[in-house]
């Protein structure tokens, strides 16, 4: 038999932090989800899990390039180890977007 691997709790900060980072884009039209393994398990992860962050705009056309720079600023500052790929849907194949679709989870969460 296989033994399971545990699932740890993500820090509040770094839930804090994710949720504060899609309502500071909120009002700019974008939209952010996990996606990936991790979306999976939230809030709750397996210890080395990467973090699949993507982030789309209402209407889907691609966003300015000042508005990716200010989200790759924010991406940068999370209270993390972990390795976060960041993904901007608007500009992901159809197949990838089906595939990643399949489980996310919407940002924010109310973690009450």
């Amino acid at each position: 038999m296989i033994p399971q691997r545990q699932l740890y709790p993500i820090s509040q900060r770094l839930l804090q932090a994710l949720d504060d980072l899609a309502n500071a884009f909120r009002k700019e039209g974008v939209q952010f989800y996990i996606f990936g393994s991790l979306a999976q398990t939230y809030p709750r992860s397996y210890r080395g899990a990467d973090l699949d962050l993507a982030f789309k705009i209402e209407g889907g056309s691609p966003l300015a390039k000042e508005q990716v720079r200010r989200i790759q600023k924010h991406v940068e500052n999370l209270p993390t180890v972990r390795p976060v790929d960041l993904v901007d849907f608007n500009r992901m194949g159809d197949k990838f977007r089906q595939t990643a679709s399949s489980c996310m989870v919407s940002l924010p969460v109310n973690h009450e």
